[in-house]
């Protein structure tokens, strides 16, 4: 594989903005595949907190099932500590030295990418594509640290978010048609998201 994508997020609940990005990112940029890989242990300590992160890989593996080009990798999952991008694309790196690796991400993460660890390696490592999402526009992208190995994907875009989704779970509000069939099916059999997940 000469091309390999790479998609990083919570997965909390996995839905079709993120499939969408993915695909997107693909066709555009030639990828020969793409690799969703779940945060094991969120960096961001604000953030609410996350669903196990055994169930949100299973997940993963549900909605991706049927595209050929999707991988999913446990390497955040496995690995001890906080999931750091810069240590992914060092693992990915080692299993495809000959590649391009182009790491997918959404235009909201990209205005906090000075706040990653190591942005500097990571531009290294890998080419970014940032996602345009709804309530971002490339004005606010020009802001960030933009150079030849950050490009924009411009897309019609996908006003989901998964926090919306687990609010609408807990209010008893449908959520068909926001993310796949069978990953609505898992999340209704195991009870997700009903109450907050506890600190």
């Amino acid at each position: 594989m000469n091309r390999v994508g790479i998609i990083g997020g919570a997965f909390n609940p996995i839905h079709y903005g993120h499939l969408f990005a993915a695909e997107e990112a693909r066709v555009t940029f030639k990828l020969d595949v793409v690799y969703f890989v779940p945060t094991g242990t969120s960096v961001w300590e604000k953030e609410e907190p996350l669903l196990d992160k055994e169930i949100r890989y299973q997940m993963v593996v549900i909605a991706i099932q049927d595209n050929p080009y999707f991988r999913v990798s446990r390497e955040e999952i496995d690995r001890p500590g906080k999931s750091y991008t810069v240590l992914t694309l060092q693992k990915f790196k080692e299993l495809f030295p000959a590649s391009s690796l182009f790491f997918i991400t959404g235009m909201d993460a990209l205005l906090k990418f000075h706040k990653w660890r190591d942005p500097e390696e990571i531009l290294e490592l890998a080419e970014l594509i940032a996602v345009s999402r709804p309530g971002y526009t490339l004005n606010d992208v020009t802001r960030s640290p933009l150079n030849s190995r950050i490009h924009v994907l411009k897309t019609i875009g996908v006003a989901i978010s998964s926090r919306e989704i687990r609010e609408r779970v807990r209010k008893n509000l449908p959520i068909r048609y926001l993310l796949p069939p069978e990953v609505e099916a898992f999340i209704r059999e195991k009870n997700l998201y009903r109450e907050e997940v506890p600190r």
